[in-house]
């Protein structure tokens, strides 16, 4: 499922895809039809002969019955609002709604947004989704032709304007349509607040939930990685979002809710995790690193080695190896040796520090800094103990006013302990040479004490090794050249190829896994 990152790179590519085709001359004012793929039932349920009947894409009108979404809660794929109804015999025609250019396409952590006049749609990706905008000379001779089989993916949704068509693409139809009037209040998700862009109302947004957290039971038998996941918040982190910024935040993946969210440096170390990992996405970089050499007359084509760029945006996920500060490498020396020191004596054992042994979070403040830098709504001061504040500049810890800070204030944890070893951060705080290389490890709490306080049991958790580890790399998951994909915004349904000719000069471009239209690439 697309999370924080992909959403955004879509909206980007789009953006810049619509631009350049109206510096052509293309116009994207008037939406001409809709078009979809059928599912396997619809195709059997169509009229013998019909292109839905024989899996082909084709468009549909203000009578169409089509919905999607999760099971419980499908919504239309035409607009409602412009459907045939009893109340609505003769509703306004499709040609109504249009796109005014880059300006009207927005996005979430999970949905690409389109203002087309009077309604706007939001598509919500529940599973493999992507986007392209093709020129009507490659919609024609190539997605029309070609049955939803041979393309390898589904036309979840396409806008057909003048001169191209803007597709939603899914590998499996599931997906969420929502149109809603433009006057009329958004969809609940269309409201959360971007990490970076809104970031105060990000975080007031977030020290909500946490405080009604903080309320429930049992925080100690859920893991705080889980809580992430499903907190509306932090949405756009899902299942390798979420062990990027636990990583960044130096926190350990098997820890519970309650060590991390009434521990005021951890919450923050994550929070300030998540902003750097969005602010990377709103930079160039996304555009002139990523997207654009990916780009082919028009369409979204990315070559293997494309592909196996992103593994140098991401610290750990799905990679064999990573690079870490010698600073690093210390403290996950001295973790794994706590850990073997405990398993050797047998002695009761405390993840939260009460007793003999401790363990310090393996945090790089490198991996943060751009957070720590901030002038405003900066939270060094929860981060680090009160000796370390005037290095990160921050002489008066306590006085900031910002909603995580209040949160722990009223909460009576602000002095709680930071699980940082102190002297290793002096005197210099910034490391910035990754010189050490870190071969992927799984170091868990898999220790039982007496209290079972702050422990899980091993059968929780698999290792993965061997085969089936190998198999999840990152790497050897693009190397197969099939449609196997990773993660990361090049990675889903949809994408066009870049060939090899039979010789081996000469690169071609292909629409999609198997076509029939083929354009020399640029």
């Amino acid at each position: 499922m697309p999370e924080q990152r992909e959403p955004r790179a879509m909206e980007r590519q789009l953006k810049e895809s619509v631009s350049e085709a109206q510096k052509q001359g293309s116009s994207f004012s008037t939406v001409q039809a809709l078009w979809c793929d059928s599912t396997a039932q619809e195709a059997k349920l169509s009229k013998a002969g019909s292109r839905f009947s024989q899996h082909l894409v084709d468009r549909i009108d203000a009578s169409c019955p089509f919905h999607r979404g999760q099971k419980d809660n499908q919504t239309p794929l035409y607009p409602p609002q412009l459907a045939i109804t009893k109340k609505n015999p003769h509703p306004e025609p499709i040609t109504t709604l249009g796109l005014c250019g880059p300006q009207s396409i927005h996005s979430t952590a999970r949905a690409l947004i389109l203002e087309l006049g009077p309604i706007n749609l939001m598509l919500a990706f529940l599973t493999h989704c992507n986007v392209n905008l093709y020129p009507r000379i490659y919609w024609e001779a190539s997605i029309c032709m070609l049955t939803s089989k041979e393309r390898k993916f589904s036309v979840a949704l396409a806008l057909e304007f003048q001169d191209h068509f803007l597709a939603f693409l899914s590998l499996d139809n599931l997906f969420q349509p929502t149109y809603y009037k433009s006057l009329d209040p958004p969809p609940v998700e269309a409201t959360i607040p971007d990490p970076f862009l809104h970031h105060a109302s990000f975080l007031s947004m977030v020290a909500a939930e946490i405080d009604k957290l903080l309320d429930g039971r049992r925080l100690e038998d859920r893991l705080a990685i889980k809580i992430v996941r499903d907190m509306k918040s932090l949405h756009g982190a899902g299942v390798y979002t979420s062990l990027e910024i636990f990583t960044m935040a130096g926190i350990s993946p098997f820890l519970s809710a309650y060590e991390v969210f009434r521990c005021p440096s951890r919450t923050a170390r994550l929070l300030d995790a998540y902003w750097c990992f969005c602010k990377r996405m709103h930079s160039e970089e996304l555009w002139t690193e990523l997207l654009r050499p990916a780009i082919h007359n028009g369409v979204l084509a990315p070559t293997q080695d494309q592909r196996l760029k992103y593994a140098t945006w991401l610290c750990v996920y799905a990679k064999d190896s990573a690079l870490c500060t010698v600073r690093e490498a210390n403290l996950i020396d001295d973790y794994t040796k706590t850990l073997q020191h405990v398993y050797a004596t047998k002695l009761p054992f405390f993840r939260n520090g009460d007793g003999a042994e401790k363990l310090f979070d393996v945090f790089e403040p490198g991996r943060i800094q751009a957070a720590l830098e901030r002038t405003e709504l900066n939270l060094a001061h929860l981060i680090f103990p009160h000796s370390l504040c005037p290095i990160v500049g921050h002489h008066k810890p306590f006085t900031s006013c910002d909603p995580i800070t209040e949160l722990f204030r009223q909460r009576g944890l602000l002095c709680s302990d930071t699980h940082l070893r102190d002297d290793i951060y002096q005197p210099m705080l910034w490391i910035i040479t990754y010189s050490w290389l870190l071969q992927k490890r799984q170091y868990g709490m898999l220790i039982q004490s007496n209290s079972g306080q702050f422990t899980w049991p091993a059968s929780k958790f698999e290792q993965i090794i061997g085969e089936k580890r190998e198999s999840l790399l990152f790497r050897n998951i693009i190397s197969k050249n099939t449609t196997d994909v990773a993660i990361g915004p090049l990675e889903y349904c949809g994408s066009g190829r870049m060939v090899k000719t039979t010789q081996g000069k000469k690169v071609d471009f292909q629409i999609c896994y198997v076509s029939t239209a083929k354009a020399t690439g640029q």
